[in-house]
């Protein structure tokens, strides 16, 4: 019985904490935002229902010239992997030299799933912060819990936020991991992001200026303003 109620006090700190993602229904009087370039959109709040968000799918093309070519194949076994593991520590080890074989063209039409959230008392910013996220998040970590969302800060300073799963995470296309996802690739579908933005690809309005803002790995794909 002791543990029944401690798992049922367990799961609604838990449901109160983490509530449910953009999807919920909108308070009374909140007018949802457009759901112009996204595909199965759902419309709901932030976490501290300070934002009316859109959800879903969209489409972004990109290319670069700048990804890494890798001469190397992926190991077939937990034994090629600690042999290859090894010899990258190793001290002196070509290994780093023997694999990188130049530069390669990387172009596609990759689907990414975002989030636009617009402040909930029905005004229409015209600066929106695109926000990427680090290694390990998806972009829910910029929506965390009420209280700990960057999203509500930022629609309470006058900004609309576009947050998005970088390629590879979340809902986000899970492409080749070794030639595509690279951090060239990466950068340029965060400033085709801007660009869209700014030519109200995913709003009614176009928004004058975009802001980019990365935490940790996701700031390296700010170059793009």
């Amino acid at each position: 019985m002791r543990a029944s109620i401690l798992t049922f006090a367990g799961t609604v700190a838990a449901q109160n904490l983490f509530p449910s993602p953009p999807g919920v229904a909108l308070p009374f009087g909140v007018q949802a935002p457009s759901t112009s370039g996204f595909t199965n959109p759902s419309i709901g709040i932030s976490r501290g229902g300070k934002a009316v968000c859109v959800s879903g799918t969209i489409a972004v093309p990109a290319n670069t010239t700048r990804n890494i070519k890798f001469n190397y194949q992926l190991p077939q076994n937990q034994t090629q992997l600690t042999e290859t593991f090894v010899e990258y520590v190793t001290s002196g080890s070509p290994f780093s030299q023997e694999v990188m074989g130049g530069k390669q063209s990387v172009a596609g039409v990759y689907s990414i799933g975002a989030t636009l959230c617009t402040p909930a008392n029905n005004t229409a910013p015209q600066r929106v912060q695109l926000l990427t996220h680090g290694v390990g998040f998806d972009r829910y970590y910029w929506d965390f819990a009420p209280g700990y969302s960057y999203v509500d800060a930022v629609v309470e300073n006058g900004y609309a936020a576009f947050f998005y799963d970088r390629l590879g995470v979340g809902v986000s296309e899970k492409a080749d991991a070794l030639s595509v996802v690279q951090s060239p690739l990466e950068v340029e579908i965060a400033h085709n992001l801007a660009i869209r933005l700014r030519n109200c690809t995913y709003s009614d309005d176009a928004f004058d200026t975009v802001v980019g803002v990365g935490h940790s790995f996701g700031s390296i794909s700010k170059q793009i303003v």
